[in-house]
């Protein structure tokens, strides 16, 4: 097992990083947090095993995928009506021969870190299920999809086809609204083209295209 690349996130606006959100190959998204030393000390350092200082600690998952994670996620405020963190992630890896023939499942999600508590890790059953469907448009396909019921839910899950996997880091267009991510469907074939994928963007709030 081993942690993604991770992403820092500044939550109190001060200028410095006090939290940060890592995947790894079992497909947890983990949460660390950082805190200042006591005053008039504010650097941050790592604490060694059993310090007392509170210098970092680790908070725990903020959700299981079971499906291994290997980019790094894209984090935003929270939508209205929540407070905390929107963390947005895709599983699936391409890191050894037979990933390129693997027809697991994996999904893009977007889960709501709503801060720290005893129920830190979101369950499946509290994000709405997007499973796109395919229409061809002039020579390409597009994936298109229903409003989810986002009623009593910290987030959404958009159901990819097996052996299509999120291999890149996503992103957050300014001004959109929108998550923006790409696929890859390895064709199987280390020495032939024939690769497949989406580039999907999905709003943060709604889960809508």
């Amino acid at each position: 097992n081993g942690l993604s690349s991770p992403t820092p996130v500044d939550t109190d606006a001060d200028g410095l990083i006090d939290t940060v959100y890592a995947g790894d190959l079992r497909g947890r998204m983990h949460k660390f947090q950082f805190s200042k030393l006591d005053a008039p000390n504010t650097n941050y350092v790592l604490a060694a095993s059993g310090d007392t200082d509170g210098a970092w600690r680790y908070i725990g998952a903020v959700y299981e995928a079971d499906r291994p994670v290997t980019a790094a996620p894209v984090v935003t405020q929270a939508c209205t009506g929540n407070s905390g963190w929107q963390v947005m992630f895709g599983t699936g890896k391409l890191n050894e021969n037979a990933d390129f023939t693997n027809t697991d499942t994996n999904a893009f999600f977007s889960v709501l870190d709503g801060g720290t508590s005893s129920a830190l890790t979101v369950s499946s059953s509290s994000l709405a299920e997007i499973t796109p469907t395919t229409s061809t448009v002039i020579a390409g396909t597009v994936r298109n999809w229903s409003t989810p019921s986002m009623s009593g839910k910290k987030g959404w899950k958009v159901n990819l086809v097996a052996g299509e996997r999120v291999l890149s880091n996503p992103s957050l267009p300014p001004d959109t609204g929108a998550v923006l991510f790409g696929t890859a469907r390895p064709s199987g074939d280390l020495c032939q083209a024939g690769s497949s994928g989406y580039l999907m963007a999905v709003k943060v709030c709604s889960g809508d295209i």
